[in-house]
């Protein structure tokens, strides 16, 4: 009987090896065949790696000016990420001679890299003792063309601002005043001046009300060249990750989601209608396009976003596959990073004639949530004159 022994421990170890392996490896990755699958690869060495390291962070640097705590999170991220890289960059150079994976992209906000890798390489990876996670890589969009003549004439209705006076004159909204912002605006004078908010989202439409609250990236110009050397050709406003072109707007409809938050977080009086839709009507809107893309969440940190407008309405399942939402994708809702504090809602179903409801009438409850995620009563546009990062979603 004992010399099966040496046998059965040999199949053990390698029946627990074959199932700690295959849980670092999201199961929407085809792990047959040899074709290249786009992956991003999750290093171990998180900032917050599990449930209370948010918390403990927060409290432990609750008492330092929130500019030394950002500098000091960045270059604790950018280490991680760099140590990281240490440790497995002699496996990606090797896989990359192999011919098994190409186009390899660092990540620093979230440690990891991107590339597109066979799967023997996947399998690699996972065995790497470095390594959290290995997801399938749904970011990857295809490029599109700038379009520089509306980008242009964007450029010119943003430089014809008007004298700021956001309640002289104004008409304002019911929703606006049900969450008391005028209150605020009268008690406080919280208008939001000097507030940067990155709205990720599908862009706006070339508006006056829209274009006069922009913000814009001191250090480029639209000539089609990287004129600050950050990567990013023309990303006077903000950027595309999704199509990689500095071109944000929206043409070819009259409404989407992110015309409608510009609107509700930063919107101008009109000069037509006389409307003013802004809760902080003096903030400026740095636009970006690509939800889930980490190279979104870098640059608004880097470029002196104070807030982040973040908005996911998630179905259940992809409407590609069909399959579950990963795992990553749904953590993703639910962690804080960088000692901010996010909220919204994540809804498995839509609710029925939900767009018609709020276009009619005042729904119950609020739509705007402040980043404690309560009512939103009388708290936006104080916030915003905190500069402290918010989710409206």
């Amino acid at each position: 009987m004992t010399r099966f022994l040496p046998t059965l421990s040999f199949l053990g170890v390698a029946f627990a090896s074959h199932f700690l392996l295959g849980a670092k490896i999201d199961d929407a990755i085809p792990m047959t065949g040899d074709s290249f699958r786009p992956v991003f690869v999750r290093m171990d060495d998180q900032l917050f790696r599990k449930a209370g390291d948010h918390e403990t962070f927060c409290k432990a640097k609750s008492d330092v000016p929130r500019s030394t705590n950002r500098k000091e999170t960045f270059a604790l991220l950018r280490k991680k990420a760099d140590d990281s890289w240490e440790k497995i960059k002699g496996l990606v150079v090797e896989l990359e001679k192999a011919g098994s994976i190409r186009g390899s992209s660092r990540f620093w906000i979230v440690n990891g890299f991107s590339c597109v890798a066979k799967p023997e390489a996947i399998r690699r990876f996972a065995e790497h003792n470095a390594v959290s996670f290995v997801y399938l890589d749904r970011l990857a969009r295809p490029t599109k063309p700038s379009r520089m003549t509306a980008m242009k004439a964007l450029l010119k209705l943003r430089e014809e601002k008007p004298a700021e006076n956001p309640q002289k004159n104004a008409r304002i909204p019911w929703n606006v005043k049900a969450i008391k912002a005028t209150e605020v605006w009268r008690q406080e004078g919280a208008f939001g001046p000097g507030v940067t908010v990155a709205v990720i989202d599908s862009g706006i439409l070339p508006t006056p009300s829209l274009a006069t609250a922009l913000w814009k990236n001191p250090n480029e110009t639209l000539n089609g060249e990287d004129d600050d050397d950050n990567g990013l050709v023309d990303d006077v406003f903000g950027y595309d990750f999704n199509s990689g072109t500095g071109y944000v707007l929206e043409l070819g409809v009259t409404m989407s989601h992110g015309i409608s938050y510009a609107g509700i977080i930063a919107g101008r009086i009109s000069a037509k209608s006389g409307w003013q839709t802004g809760i902080a009507p003096q903030a400026e809107l740095m636009l970006i396009k690509g939800s889930s893309d980490l190279r979104a969440l870098e640059y608004l940190v880097l470029h002196g976003a104070d807030l982040v407008s973040m908005s996911f309405i998630i179905v259940a399942r992809t409407r590609s596959t069909g399959r579950p939402l990963p795992k990553c994708l749904r953590a993703s809702f639910r962690r804080r990073r960088l000692g901010s504090r996010w909220c919204g809602q994540l809804w498995t179903e839509i609710p029925p004639s939900n767009a018609q409801r709020q276009a009619n009438r005042p729904a119950k409850g609020h739509s705007l949530r402040d980043c404690d995620g309560g009512s939103g009563q009388g708290s936006i546009a104080r916030r915003v004159q905190q500069s402290r990062f918010l989710l409206l979603g």
